[in-house]
């Protein structure tokens, strides 16, 4: 009998492996193997607090979250370290979707109160990893920054709280290629005023090393151009994007990564490029109002496209901005 047969069955077998998981990486965490518990997650990985989200898309900027967290424990001198399973569910893809409250005692005295969380689970190779954490405390936990609990700020919108929303990875991915096969119909058909729909105005465009902020349709009018003379460069008749990773990080906005490559009765001619897009839904529509080319080009839209095997994280492009 797999865990999909029986639902009482596969609930409880959900929230035996989900505390089983509990358990190991909290005491990763406790005894400061901080390289062990990052064997436990999958990138790139979701982590959401209230004062908003992160995406870790590198080991070593895991690493380096870890340790930070690892020291805040051993800062506040916490003895003991316990997430206990309030619920937890195969989702249909075989993910496990569990949500636990925190405890961080020093010596059987709360460092503060206890807190809810959210974790998806993904088993990998045969081992389960977290590829998505929600956890209901005012901001990350840090060397020399205290946070606070903040109840409600994402579990009115967990499973069961009598929302439609459930933050379903597949859900995520089925949304995400949805929407940038739409692109490519556009794009295809040489439909801008279709193309120009699917994207928020003003939004976003990164490459390797530049940034570009498109606030008008006639400013994306150029990258529409560009990106139709390059097929017929290319002599490629279809552009095809495929998505490859997808997660909800709010119930308005969703992450997703894809490659992007341009094809003649499906032989390859051009690409593929990697991309990263931040999906934003309003008016019952998604649309692109972030996205990451792995092209290595100076200018936004002048001269050919230039792919390079760099797509620079979102933590690059946010230092690189402030800079």
């Amino acid at each position: 009998m797999t865990h999909h047969d029986d639902t009482a069955t596969a609930a409880r077998s959900a929230q035996d492996v989900f505390q089983a998981f509990l358990d190991h990486t909290s005491k990763l965490v406790l005894t400061n193997d901080a390289k062990g518990y990052c064997n436990h997650i999958v990138l790139p990985f979701v982590f959401r607090t209230g004062a908003g989200e992160v995406v870790i898309e590198t080991e070593d900027d895991l690493l380096i979250d870890t340790i930070e967290i690892c020291d805040w424990m051993k800062s506040h001198g916490i003895t003991d370290y316990h997430r206990i399973c309030r619920s937890a569910q195969y989702l249909p893809n075989g993910d496990i979707d569990g949500v636990h409250i925190t405890y961080a005692l020093n010596n059987a005295v709360a460092v503060m109160p206890p807190y809810a969380n959210r974790s998806i689970l993904r088993c990998v190779d045969g081992t389960w990893k977290v590829v998505l954490s929600e956890h209901e405390i005012a901001n990350p936990l840090m060397p020399g920054k205290d946070t606070s609990a903040a109840p409600g700020v994402f579990s009115d919108d967990w499973p069961g709280a009598g929302d439609d929303f459930d933050g379903d990875p597949a859900t995520a991915l089925s949304v995400y290629q949805a929407t940038i096969s739409r692109m490519d119909d556009m794009c295809n058909a040489r439909d801008f005023a279709g193309w120009i729909d699917c994207f928020v105005m003003p939004h976003a465009i990164h490459y390797d090393h530049t940034d570009h902020w498109v606030e008008t349709p006639e400013e994306a009018r150029a990258f529409f151009d560009m990106l139709v003379g390059s097929m017929e460069t290319a002599q490629a008749d279809v552009i095809v994007r495929t998505a490859n990773f997808a997660a909800f990080v709010s119930k308005t906005r969703l992450l997703g990564y894809h490659d992007t490559s341009m094809t003649k009765n499906e032989a390859l001619c051009f690409g593929p490029v990697k991309s990263r897009m931040i999906l934003e839904h309003s008016d019952g529509v998604w649309r692109c109002a972030n996205v990451t080319n792995s092209l290595a080009n100076d200018r936004f839209a002048e001269g050919a496209f230039a792919p390079t095997t760099r797509l620079p994280t979102l933590r690059q492009i946010n230092k690189r901005m402030q800079e």
